[in-house]
């Protein structure tokens, strides 16, 4: 998946693998620096994703991270990826993270709006949900530029929704 700026590469079971044990040796084998800030919580979501991938091998597409890959300087800024294939209703949150030196620049934008494209080529997937802090307005814009609507709201957190509004006509 390409855009303007940026291109979704998918990561296999063996690259997530990788990026938990060894990034380094996950550069050497895309041939690119990957700048992203490695925490607790995204070792656990890795973790989970491979444990979905496992349970569910057919369906990685929707369990996997991509790598955002930045076009111009040939590496990858960011993560963004489907929690969950999409439920009996037809939801599926999404997540995403940029590398802070290239946050609000557009590229999680870019981003977004190129996996929803993907997801929404899927006849099952009705809704794409998202989730942000409330006081997260960075996230909060690229979800509005994408055309999420607010849901509901807490104390904590927003959730946002964007409908499937995919033709599928003659197909």
């Amino acid at each position: 998946m390409k855009g303007t700026r940026v291109r979704l590469i998918m990561l296999e079971t063996e690259d997530l693998l990788m990026l938990l044990e060894d990034p380094e040796e996950l550069e050497s084998k895309l041939g690119y620096k990957i700048f992203i800030h490695k925490d607790k919580r995204l070792n656990h979501a890795i973790k989970t994703k491979l444990e979905m991938i496992q349970k569910h091998p057919k369906e990685i597409e929707w369990y996997t991270y991509y790598g955002i890959f930045h076009l111009d300087l040939g590496i990858i800024i960011g993560l963004i990826g489907f929690k969950d294939v999409p439920d009996e209703i037809g939801e599926s949150e999404i997540g995403y993270g940029i590398a802070p030196s290239f946050e609000g620049k557009g590229f999680a934008t870019e981003a977004l709006q190129l996996l929803s494209d993907k997801g929404f080529h899927n006849h099952e997937l009705s809704q794409i949900i998202a989730k942000t802090n409330v006081g997260n307005f960075p996230s909060q814009r690229v979800l509005i530029k994408n055309g999420f609507e607010k849901i509901s709201e807490n104390e904590m957190h927003i959730r946002w929704g964007l409908r499937n509004t995919c033709s599928f006509d003659g197909e």
